[in-house]
């Protein structure tokens, strides 16, 4: 869980540079 959160905000952080994956914000906060 904790791994897939920190994914979710790698991906959000490096979203306009690697856009692999555009997941819907589903950060519990």
């Amino acid at each position: 869980m904790k791994a897939a959160v920190v994914f979710d905000l790698q991906q959000g952080l490096s979203g306009p540079i690697l856009p692999i994956r555009r997941p819907m914000p589903i950060t519990p906060w």
